[in-house]
């Protein structure tokens, strides 16, 4: 290939030109079923986990970010944050007011230096538009502004994260659709860029109680891999106050 003419393209479009696609950096889960499933935590790319309430998803998301090494930036948008132990690793609980602010967080703490950032959960967060509006105004719904902001924010953030090596969990919630009789009529939030940027997303569901009621069995399904193969399926022990067993 002519060096003059990727050197053009370089100046003009003001990118780099490189060749063939480098690896994927892996991490490892810590429990080897887990990573036999979702082949491991990719670094640098976005993560969704999404569940019924009560699930695990904060849980799963938690030991995720903490496997990743170095300091974790939580945004606790449900204000119920339950006293997980994390052992060494450096949290930092953030409380912001709109998605908007969070995406933006997203974005400094990327530059930062922050292993990961973990949002919990999309749904609970307002719009700025939603702070404005009345509650009975119905010209457009929490849903779709909701919506309008991550399909604006997901495109900046995933080259920076790409480059920076910040991994973004973004726990999700669940809605379900009304008059629908056949598939599923539940959904994650947040509309469909969630879905299209994220490189892992995984459905969290509660199978089973631990007797004397001291945890739960979670089932944690593969619904998109970039890096493996989807579809994949296992299950991960949730022992209350101290996380995934």
């Amino acid at each position: 290939m002519n060096a003059a003419l990727l050197e053009t393209i370089n100046r003009t479009c003001e990118a780099s030109v490189s060749y063939g696609v480098g690896p994927q950096e892996i991490v490892p889960s810590g429990f080897p079923h887990l990573d036999a499933a979702i082949g491991g935590i990719p670094r640098g790319r976005i993560i969704e986990i999404h569940g019924a309430e009560g699930s695990g998803k904060t849980a799963l998301a938690l030991h995720l970010a903490q496997q990743l090494g170095g300091p974790v930036l939580y945004i606790d948008a449900d204000h119920g944050l339950s006293p997980y132990i994390l052992g060494e690793q450096e949290l930092y609980l953030l409380d912001v007011p709109t998605l908007e602010a969070a995406m933006e967080t997203c974005y400094t703490a990327a530059i930062g230096g922050f292993a990961a950032v973990v949002v919990d959960t999309v749904a609970a967060l307002p719009t700025n538009e939603d702070l404005r509006v009345s509650i009975n105004d119905s010209k457009c719904s929490l849903r779709d502004r909701q919506a309008q902001v991550m399909a604006k924010a997901l495109p900046i953030l995933v080259g920076l994260l790409h480059n920076t090596g910040c991994t973004l969990i973004l726990v999700n919630q669940m809605r379900n659709k009304h008059g629908v009789f056949c598939g599923r009529s539940d959904y994650p939030t947040g509309g469909k860029a969630i879905g299209y940027f994220a490189a892992l997303r995984l459905e969290v569901r509660y199978i089973e109680q631990i007797r004397p009621f001291i945890g739960q069995v979670v089932a944690v399904d593969v619904r998109k891999c970039k890096y493996g193969s989807p579809g994949m399926r296992t299950a991960v022990r949730l022992i209350y106050g101290e996380g995934l067993n």
